[in-house]
């Protein structure tokens, strides 16, 4: 290890590089042992270490980091001396550097995800296919471009796309020349492979720059203009289009500059703008090429490096002109708030009541054992299954196997899932929700780091902490938890996600009546911060009278919003408990099996 650091998640190259900088000393040492420190330059005879001057490594000012062997020829920064000196890949120079450094880059180093297929090679020679081959010449594409991306040819009616990377398949798409009586593209994948980029094998091993594009021949005409570039497995838009990203993260944290060269449409420029947030804003730069795609350009004869030099980055979001609130703006005024904008929850008589919006807070509060838990696993459940929601639930004071098995009765509606019904259920949430692996104390600093790399790399949206008391604040610590309650609000500021806090409530002398905001264990700010505060009562009253055996009437749980800041309801909703399935149900609701078991 390179020195005592508090380990945390370094998201791409760029941070990597400037963390190694400020200890380019201990870097030297540790890589060159036979060199020496001299003025303000570290000098070795060779990367191999070894006494002598040839190689010189900046210590000091703007060039810290910065190195050259004048014997080679080599130069380059710290990740560089790092790949030349331990002979590696730039992958695998990465991992090195960031283990050294006791940070987590976000490797997965096991995988416990699904399995993903590798199809068979399909396809011949391009040049065995005259009708393909003289397709994609008028497509202005040259024959080493060709050769470069791996196309092939299949019945001379379908260019063979295949997505290689290290010399792996992992998919392959099939394009006809020909086009439907629409005039839309025929086109065809393997199923169940896994998503990726295409046009690796084109991208130098040790490239720090790469170009995104919206298309396979947009890579090729894109390289041959001078820009080696890769094309998004699905189109423009966003959402699942864009789930490739996940596992290209490892592929993509080389680069120091990502620029996003899309088609020049709304659904091209809606794909730059998800893909810019989640890969950085700090390194992608937006291209905006002088007609609608690459290919467009190729054909006729445009210089694309003045797109290049020109390429924008992507304000941040909190960043807006006055203008870009005239709509909002003119709906308030006129009493058409946005009420209809966030998700639902399972009930049906809230739908428009009450939502959770991105960039809010909701505080969920009420006194132990009383259902919060309970309620928010149900509500995660429904927005999984109604709006494709990514969840991710920090569930501090229970293993996540607890959670997750009350979470499976709720998705079947059953008592007893048989192990079929179980793994069914499995193999739904594998798509839409992760788990924090911690029991026990945790820091908000490592957990918001966690969740911000789960925003950024698996697009997830609402997170859940539960709970408060286990953030490791005293209970009496005011302004700690004032502090707390103002990082989560920047958190749901700066990306558009929902957070949703459990906070118990002050013990009670009588849990027969329901507690409120005034009544959550800490500081006011708690609350006051919060975009949204929910409290969950639990009729115990009704509870004892049922199993002395007399009657007992009324709800078994209300569902209390006490502050709704984007919308002006507020209220309360009765709530019937089904023990077999965990769930809650207004009157009349029937029961939903949010996952089939045929």
């Amino acid at each position: 290890m390179g020195g005592r650091f508090v380990k945390t998640y370094v998201t791409d190259i760029t941070e990597l590089s400037r963390m190694l900088t400020g200890r380019v000393l201990s870097v030297c040492e540790h890589l060159l042992p036979g060199g020496r420190a001299h003025g303000g330059e570290y000098e070795a005879g060779d990367i191999d270490g070894g006494p002598g001057k040839s190689l010189k490594v900046r210590l000091t000012g703007d060039k810290a980091g910065v190195w050259a062997d004048f014997a080679d020829g080599k130069s380059g920064d710290l990740i560089d001396l790092w790949r030349e000196c331990r002979r590696l890949g730039m992958k695998e120079a990465i991992i090195e550097a960031s283990q050294w450094l006791g940070v987590d880059m976000g490797f997965k180093t096991k995988n416990n995800a699904r399995e993903y297929s590798r199809p068979d090679p399909i396809g011949e020679s391009l040049f065995d296919h005259p009708d393909v081959w003289q397709y994609l010449k008028r497509r202005g594409l040259t024959e080493e471009a060709l050769k470069m991306y791996r196309v092939r040819g299949k019945d001379n009616r379908q260019m063979v796309f295949p997505y290689m990377r290290d010399g792996v398949l992992y998919q392959q798409k099939r394009i006809d020349i020909q086009r439907d009586q629409n005039g839309k593209k025929r086109i065809s994948v393997d199923k169940d492979c896994k998503p990726c980029l295409y046009g690796w094998p084109a991208i130098p091993s040790n490239a720090r720059e790469v170009t995104i594009c919206e298309g396979e021949i947009d890579a090729i005409s894109l390289w041959m203009l001078g820009f080696p570039a890769l094309s998004v497995p699905f189109g423009g838009g966003t959402g699942a289009k864009q789930q490739w990203i996940e596992h290209e993260w490892e592929n993509l944290a080389q680069f120091e500059t990502i620029y996003l060269a899309m088609d020049m449409d709304e659904e091209g420029q809606a794909a730059a703008n998800e893909i810019a947030g989640r890969l950085g804003l700090h390194r992608t730069m937006i291209v905006a090429l002088p007609r609608k795609d690459a290919n467009e350009c190729l054909l006729a004869g445009d210089d694309v490096s003045a797109a290049f030099n020109e390429a924008r980055t992507i304000d941040p979001d909190e960043l807006k002109n006055a203008s870009e609130f005239l709509t909002d703006t003119l709906e308030i005024l006129a009493g058409s708030t946005t009420e209809a904008s966030g998700y639902e929850t399972p009930w049906a008589s809230m739908s428009q009541k009450l939502r959770f919006r991105p960039f809010e807070l909701t505080v969920w509060s009420g006194q132990n054992g009383h259902g919060k838990s309970l309620l928010l696993g149900q509500v995660l459940i429904h927005q999984a299954h109604t709006d494709g929601i990514r969840c991710c639930v920090a569930s501090l004071e229970m293993k996540p196997s607890r959670t997750l098995s009350r979470m499976v009765r709720q998705s079947t509606g059953l008592r007893f899932p048989i192990r079929s019904h179980t793994e069914r259920v499995f193999s739904w949430m594998q798509g839409w929700l992760w788990l924090v692996d911690l029991v026990g104390t945790a820091k908000i600093e490592r957990l918001l780091d966690t969740f911000t790399y789960a925003y950024k790399r698996y697009g997830i949206t609402a997170f859940v902490i539960d709970s408060l008391a286990k953030l490791g604040l005293a209970e009496d610590d005011y302004n700690g938890q004032k502090a707390l309650i103002e990082k989560l609000c920047d958190f749901v500021n700066l990306y558009p996600v929902h957070v949703h806090l459990v906070a118990h409530a002050r013990k009670q002398h009588d849990e027969s009546k329901p507690t409120g905001k005034h009544d959550v264990k800490g500081t006011g700010a708690i609350t006051d911060l919060a975009w949204n505060e929910i409290t969950v009562w639990r009729n115990k009253p009704k509870e004892e009278k049922l199993q002395k055996g007399s009657f007992a009437d009324g709800p078994d749980a209300l569902l209390i919003c006490d502050k709704q800041r984007n919308h002006d309801w507020e209220g309360r909703l009765r709530l019937f408990y089904d023990p077999d399935s965990m769930l809650y149900l207004e009157d009349g609701q029937k029961l939903k099996q949010y996952v089939g078991l045929a």
